[in-house]
């Protein structure tokens, strides 16, 4: 059976029952956040073209060829949350790997901020441009906090701060919220 389904929703439910698990303390929860994030991670359906090591949103690339940060930065942060809770080292290296390659395919070259669209045709991998979403720039935020916490590399640190202050300064409107009214974001 072809795979049809979107690699940004098992991602979010990755942490969602991750969560759960946090809060309740039910396997069952934490046996859902690990199955969850294997539909993406053991997947040969998503991980593919000129830049593989990003996930494309459709399986294929559907005909939009779109890669998303909504599923790499959920990736990397699902990964540190199951991290946290089974032990495994496995899902570190998971989560520095995907940093990685989300810092090279989606971050901005003029400010410390990430793009959540990349578009790759098969030869080659193009951002588009200043797409700020909170929700990526928020997990990007976390991810790299996380990441130092458990590596000791205050590198990641350093990129977190970075993201969190250009978000404050270039983002926010003269109150300092934040709005995003692209899509249903």
């Amino acid at each position: 059976k072809a795979c049809t389904m979107w690699s940004d929703v098992p991602m979010w439910d990755a942490i969602a029952a991750a969560r759960a698990f946090e809060v309740t303390g039910n396997k069952l929860a934490l046996a859902k956040a690990r199955r969850a994030f294997a539909v993406v991670d053991r997947s040969d359906a998503f991980a593919l073209g000129a830049c593989p090591s990003i996930d494309f949103q459709k399986p294929g690339g559907g005909s939009s060829a779109l890669k998303t940060l909504e599923t790499d930065s959920n990736y990397i942060k699902a990964a540190l949350l199951l991290l946290h809770w089974t032990g495994d080292p496995a899902y570190l290296a998971k989560a520095r790997t995907k940093y990685a390659a989300v810092r090279r395919y989606f971050l901005d070259p003029g400010v410390p901020l990430y793009s959540v669209y990349v578009f790759d045709d098969g030869k080659d991998c193009r951002q588009l441009p200043k797409r700020f979403f909170a929700s990526v720039n928020g997990n990007m935020i976390y991810n790299g906090l996380a990441l130092a916490a458990q590596t000791g590399d205050r590198a990641y640190a350093r990129d977190a701060v970075a993201t969190a202050r250009a978000v404050a300064r270039y983002l926010g409107d003269s109150s300092g919220i934040y709005a995003n009214f692209q899509a249903e974001n």
